[in-house]
């Protein structure tokens, strides 16, 4: 058997609409009921008036003197019996002293309901109707004065009211209203079974309202348990028709979208980690090792000058390299750094990229690389961090340098690109080398620390750490332009920075 959990969201929700439509359908049925018995009542109170009119037109040929006869049973009579049989009332008259001169049925049983008091107030001119309502009687009392008319004396009488003076006597009517009872009873009963019929379908509709509101509310709930055991399941809003429940479930799909990228994230970060230090360890073990090495041989042996002079040119390499990747680890420590700010000043491109070319000059004469563009003869001038593009054009020559063959050239190119106003948009600046490119599907792993595509280029100078080109993404992020890499077609590697309007002067 299910439980049901009545402190659930779906239980109150569906106990609140079920309140209110039950209470909506009492307070309807109560204004309905009592808008029906009025309704019965007032039409027999109007049936009965119309009727007096008919009785008051008999009493006509007993008028004399402004009193009524003492009926005979006669024909007059009988049209008063008939009248009381067909609609349903007892019918009694009275002369203006209050006296009973005929009755339709039982004479001394209507004298016997009607009080002293009453009959005054009906001689006095008043209209007199009473309901009766018990265990054991449920009747109507009508009793109407009759006016002389004085238009047409001693022949014609009226219900109309005219004065006291006019008075010849009454009429009293009184009808059983169990009929009416009856009838009234019978449409509370079809209102009951209605309203429950309504009750019932109102419970369906609202069971399903509720499951439509809570089922999306489940998911979520679920989804968001998955979370824990870093499964990310987003919801379908395809069949959710309310707009805050749609926008809810956009909210949570992106929170969980979020959450998603951030663990992916850090998973990600961890793994670099990992490998950072790894990859640390690494490149400083090997000219450690090296330079310990040297180092005990020079101690332990008994060697001439020229070895002494050998050992010790490639001890000061190897501290160069541990000098060279110590200044890396630090400018990119001060990169990752979420306080860095960038002093940023008005520069000439010239100047950045001439620095770099001859911080360079020993390596480019070494494997006798031109460097080509037109970069000398461009006045133009950007707003960046000047040292930190140095840095960027130092290593994005140097690894263009470093993957040429000797006797080839790098380009380095700067190209405007122009709006529909003939204004910059922005400025590329592009660095080609004749190499032998970089596999498309490696082209995305190149920003990364440490990685190096030694199956793809020749590595030939040892100084390579793989953290040049990380360097370079690091601080044109900072920047917030952009850079991207694709092979030529003619050979080799393009580097390609774009600088937007925020950069230009």
């Amino acid at each position: 058997m299910m439980k049901i959990n009545l402190n659930s969201f779906f239980s109150r929700l569906l106990i609140s609409n079920t309140i209110i439509v039950l209470i909506t359908i009492i307070i309807i049925s109560s204004i309905f009921g009592y808008l029906i018995q009025n309704y019965y009542y007032g039409l027999r109170e109007w049936k009965a008036s119309k009727d007096g009119h008919r009785i008051a037109e008999i009493i006509n040929n007993y008028i004399n003197n402004a009193n009524l006869k003492k009926f005979k049973q006669d024909e007059s009579l009988l049209r008063i019996n008939t009248i009381s049989k067909t609609s349903e009332l007892e019918i009694g008259i009275i002369n203006n002293r209050g006296d009973f001169i005929l009755n339709s049925s039982n004479f001394d049983s209507l004298k016997m309901e009607i009080e002293d008091k009453t009959l005054e107030e009906v001689i006095a001119g008043n209209q007199v109707i009473n309901k009766i309502k018990g265990p054991k009687k449920n009747e109507l009392l009508m009793i109407f004065p009759l006016f002389k008319d004085p238009l047409n004396e001693n022949k014609d009488i009226s219900l109309n009211t005219r004065g006291s003076s006019d008075i010849i006597g009454g009429i009293i009517l009184k009808s059983e209203l169990d009929s009416v009872k009856t009838t009234i009873i019978d449409i509370l009963k079809l209102i009951f079974y209605s309203s429950l019929i309504a009750l019932i379908i109102a419970l369906i509709f609202s069971i399903r309202f509720s499951k439509n509101i809570t089922k999306p509310l489940n998911k979520i709930q679920a989804s968001a348990k998955n979370i824990s055991n870093n499964k990310f399941t987003k919801i379908n809003k395809k069949n959710v028709k309310t707009t805050e429940l749609k926008n809810l479930i956009e909210t949570y799909n992106y929170a969980v979208s979020e959450i998603e990228k951030t663990i992916k994230r850090k998973t990600r970060l961890e793994k670099i980690r990992k490998e950072y230090i790894a990859n640390i360890s690494h490149e400083f073990r090997t000219p450690l090792s090296s330079i310990k090495g040297f180092t005990e041989i020079i101690e332990e042996q008994n060697l001439n000058q020229s070895q002494i002079r050998n050992y010790s040119s490639i001890m000061r390499n190897e501290a160069e390299h541990l000098q060279y990747l110590v200044e890396e680890l630090l400018i990119l420590g001060q990169l990752d750094s979420d306080g860095i700010k960038l002093n940023i000043k008005k520069v000439k491109l010239k100047e950045l990229i001439s620095f770099a070319v001859n911080s360079l000059e020993n390596d480019i004469k070494k494997k006798n690389i031109k460097i080509k563009g037109d970069y000398k003869n461009n006045e133009l001038l950007i707003k960046v961090d000047p040292n930190k593009f140095k840095e960027v054009f130092i290593n994005l020559i140097d690894n263009a340098v470093k993957h040429s063959p000797e006797n080839s050239k790098v380009e380095i190119i700067t190209k405007k690109v122009y709006n529909q106003k003939n204004e910059i948009k922005n400025l590329k600046i592009l660095i080609k080398d004749e190499g032998k490119g970089i596999k498309e599907e490696k082209q995305d792993k190149i920003w990364e620390r440490f990685y190096k595509v030694d199956e793809s280029r020749s590595r030939n100078d040892s100084n390579g750490t793989g953290l040049g080109l990380a360097i370079v993404k690091d601080i044109i992020d900072k920047h917030q332009a952009k850079i991207n890499v694709q092979n030529n077609s003619q050979g080799g590697a393009i580097f390609t920075i774009t600088l937007n309007e925020k950069h230009l002067v």
